[in-house]
């Protein structure tokens, strides 16, 4: 069995790949990062690609040109989808270089005595007591 060897030096494979995508790669790889996470959001569901395009509306190509990442991604398509599966869409922008990271947070459990309403006591009358 051959041991691996660690070789320091300059990658030989690295000027094989560009250092930045393109405008158009940047965009195709987006929509194919969008597109996995409809597809997992479906999966979670169990909602077909048909299934989806009932509830947003439009014809199933147009659900298989989003989820292939070959279709125009228009926020207002991009919130119809989220509606249509129970989330929501955020969106940020970061300087070149940064990655942004999001942190899901469920929100706090409300006390049953706050969502439970009670009759208003009547109000109690005060004085102001005048300076001299």
């Amino acid at each position: 069995m051959n041991p691996i060897r660690y070789v320091k030096g300059p990658n030989p494979y690295s000027g094989l790949f560009p250092k930045e995508l393109s405008p158009g790669a940047a965009s195709v790889s987006k929509k194919l990062a969008i597109a996995n996470r409809l597809i997992a959001l479906m999966k979670e569901q169990n909602v077909s690609r048909s299934e989806l395009a009932a509830r947003m509306g439009v014809q199933p190509s147009r659900i298989t040109a989003m989820l292939e990442g070959t279709g125009n991604l228009t926020i207002d398509t991009l919130v119809r989808a989220g509606m249509a599966l129970g989330a929501e869409l955020h969106q940020t922008f970061a300087p070149v270089g940064n990655q942004v990271k999001w942190v899901v947070k469920k929100p706090a459990a409300v006390p049953e005595a706050i969502l439970t309403s009670r009759v208003a006591e009547e109000p109690k009358s005060y004085r102001v007591k005048k300076s001299r």
